[in-house]
């Protein structure tokens, strides 16, 4: 992703904690559960990123809701024209995971993407032995 540099240095702007209105209810969690964790580690998500954070969310709610239709249903179903047959949900949740994986690496959501940022949005280290002033 490129991005300007003098912006997002000098105005670093968290992207806000309430999810989306459109978001679902699970997407809605997710978006504040990962807010709660990135924020935990240290870094932020830049409202910027708004868009590519919408879609993790997005993602991350379809492999959940074909989780569920996975296991209520099985791995397979049967057709009437072709028998049985792997289930529909296997293939939209195999996309979405892609998508996760990349939306994931993009707004470095990984630890191989975290440990690539440069070093100005690395959060500050806090070394126990430094005096308070």
């Amino acid at each position: 992703m490129i991005r300007n540099r003098n912006t997002i240095a000098g105005n670093r702007i968290p992207v806000s904690t309430t999810p989306p209105k459109h978001l679902n209810k699970v997407a809605s969690t997710i978006w504040k559960d990962t807010l709660k964790s990135v924020s935990a580690a240290g870094y932020q998500i830049d409202e910027i990123d708004s868009q590519a954070f919408t879609a993790f969310c997005v993602a991350a709610a379809t492999v959940r809701e074909c989780d569920a239709l996975l296991d209520k249903d099985g791995l397979c179903v049967m057709s009437p024209r072709e028998g049985l047959k792997r289930h529909p949900a296997a293939a939209v949740k195999n996309a979405a995971l892609t998508q996760l994986r990349s939306y994931a690496a993009a707004l470095g959501l990984t630890a191989s993407s975290r440990a690539r940022l440069p070093e100005e949005f690395q959060p500050e280290e806090i070394n126990e032995f430094d005096e308070e002033d």
